[in-house]
C-alpha cells in the first residue's frame, strides 16, 4: 500500500521541487501544481514522486500526526 505524505518544498527548479520529508529529502515532480504557485517554504503531499495538492502548515501538521 502506498500513502501520499506531506513534506514541505526546501527548493525548486522548473518542474520539479526537493521536498524535506520527516528530514529526509526527495526530489518530487511538481507539474500538476504550477497553477498554484509552488515555492520555497509551501508544503505539498507528495504520491509516488509526484506532488498532488498543496496544503498548508495545519493541514500537513495534522496527517504527520495521523501517521
Amino acid at each position: 500500500m502506498c500513502l501520499a505524505i506531506p513534506g514541505k518544498v526546501v527548493s525548486c527548479s522548473g518542474a520539479s521541487a526537493i521536498v524535506d520529508i520527516e528530514g529526509v529529502r526527495h526530489q518530487v515532480q511538481v507539474d500538476l501544481l504550477t497553477d498554484m504557485g509552488i515555492s520555497v517554504g509551501d508544503y505539498v503531499l507528495a504520491y509516488g514522486g509526484i506532488a498532488v495538492q498543496k496544503m498548508s502548515l495545519s493541514e500537513a501538521q495534522e496527517t504527520l500526526a495521523t501517521l
